[in-house]
């Protein structure tokens, strides 16, 4: 039952910077940037009115390392839930 609860985990934190369509469609950010999310605010920050490219690369590298660094946590937990069986 471990294995289903790290697999589940990974797909909603790789699904939770996936939604950037939804909050693009319904609220373009909602009032007052209430439903901001990383991938909108890169999105903002790249093609608005800034144009800081290389501030949104620097974003974009860090997101891509803390959900690496969070995935391989969980996959050694995966392991280590398997050889307890």
């Amino acid at each position: 039952m471990k294995n289903v609860f790290y697999m589940n985990l990974t797909f909603c934190l790789v699904g939770g910077f996936n939604v950037f369509d939804v909050v693009m469609v319904m609220t373009k950010g909602g009032p007052y940037g209430k439903t901001e999310v990383i991938a909108k605010y890169i999105y903002d920050t790249a093609f608005g009115s800034t144009n800081k490219f290389g501030y949104v690369t620097a974003i974009s590298i860090f997101v891509f390392i803390l959900m690496l660094i969070v995935t391989l946590v969980i996959l050694r937990l995966m392991r280590k839930a398997e050889e307890e069986m």
